[in-house]
């Protein structure tokens, strides 16, 4: 029996990096439904945003010389590298290069659903097909409906 598939709220890119890096499953396909620059940016702003809090002004200046821990995605750690080595990344601008995509979608080695046996077996997490901005793409455009949200939630689903 194949995983079940899971909707989470929305959430900023580096919430969402630290989610699949936890998931600890392999292999992860990363489909970003918009463009590769925005999504960077988001990233970037996610991760840094948190470290640059002015420092009050009534404290002294050694302790406002110190700076926030770096995030915790900005920390090489083994379990990182070792996760996004089988890692895919798609990023996609429109609905319907993300229906072509689902069309003819397979996983990473092409042998899914075996390896989600062997997985289940030993005790290993199911591979994952996460989607992110899945609405937003849809906004402002022809698909937005529940027909075509649907139909793109249905191609996600049977990949």
């Amino acid at each position: 029996m194949p995983p079940k598939p899971l909707a989470l709220q929305p959430t900023l890119p580096s919430e969402l990096l630290t989610y699949i890096l936890s998931h600890n499953a392999q292999p992860v396909t990363l489909i970003i439904c918009q463009p590769r620059a925005k999504f960077l940016s988001s990233l970037k702003r996610s991760t840094t945003s948190r470290q640059t809090a002015p420092p009050p002004e009534n404290e002294p200046q050694d302790a406002a010389s110190e700076q926030a821990p770096p995030h915790p995605l900005l920390i090489p750690t083994l379990q990182q590298i070792a996760t996004s080595r089988s890692m895919k990344l798609v990023f996609i601008p429109t609905v319907s290069h993300l229906r072509a995509y689902l069309a003819v979608f397979t996983s990473p080695e092409g042998k899914e659903k075996r390896q989600y046996k062997e997985g289940q077996e030993k005790g290993k997490k199911a591979p994952l097909l996460v989607a992110y901005g899945l609405v937003e793409l849809h906004k402002d455009t022809s698909e937005w409906s529940a027909q075509g949200l649907g139909n793109s939630v249905a191609g996600l689903v049977e990949a």
